[in-house]
């Protein structure tokens, strides 16, 4: 018996993937010349950010009602990849900061207006890591608590922070994970990334102290 190998679908939107892709290849002498400056300095370059944010990657699973070009995740996959090609670092920073595009895109609209309305382009940086102290009050939540491994936090306006919602008597009800919004203005961010690989993640520890949550 011999097997065929299933065609590969057609991606929906091949000018797309041809365009980012390419774009991704002309970048990758750039992202190559920074490496040393990416290891030595533990973050992305504020060059290869800008880069990134010119070509139009960090937008690739945005809404298009924000600008975004809301693709396909194969074609993000794709100039993800390319970029590995030449920074492991860069391409790990903008695989997870772009995702938090998609994942806002989830939450209400008042809080879309709010990261993106004044400027589309904003960025999000996370850590999912339930280790945060949440308290009920008024119209929202009390957080505080630190969160490790925040990837490009440095180049983020917001973040994105893991914790479980309190149960009536205060204790974290373990089945109930949020995902907390928090502008940079209520963060600290910890330069604590000293490590012996992907050096230039600048994967940070975020600090929040008691601030509120809507």
């Amino acid at each position: 018996m011999s097997l065929t190998p299933r065609p590969a679908a057609a991606l929906p939107d091949e000018t797309l993937h041809k365009t980012l892709v390419a774009r991704a290849e002309a970048l990758v002498p750039a992202l190559l010349s920074r490496v040393p400056e990416a290891r030595e300095g533990r973050q992305v370059p504020r060059a290869t950010i800008d880069d990134m944010q010119a070509a139009g990657f960090f937008r690739a699973l945005q809404p298009k009602r924000w600008g975004g070009a809301e693709a396909h995740p194969e074609i993000f996959f794709d100039v993800a990849r390319t970029v590995a090609s030449a920074c492991p670092s860069s391409a790990w920073v903008l695989g997870v900061v772009s995702v938090h595009s998609w994942q806002l895109a989830l939450f209400p609209d008042e809080a879309q207006q709010e990261v993106w309305g004044k400027d589309s382009s904003t960025l999000i940086s996370s850590s999912y890591m339930p280790v945060g102290k949440v308290t009920r009050t008024e119209g929202g939540y009390t957080l505080s608590g630190e969160w490790g491994f925040s990837s490009g936090v440095d180049h983020c306006d917001w973040a994105m922070l893991g914790a479980f919602a309190p149960n009536d008597d205060g204790t974290p009800n373990m089945q109930d994970l949020r995902t907390f919004l928090v502008p940079k203005g209520d963060f600290e961010v910890k330069d604590d990334w000293f490590v012996s690989g992907l050096q230039g993640t600048g994967s940070k520890s975020v600090v929040v102290r008691e601030k509120f949550v809507p």
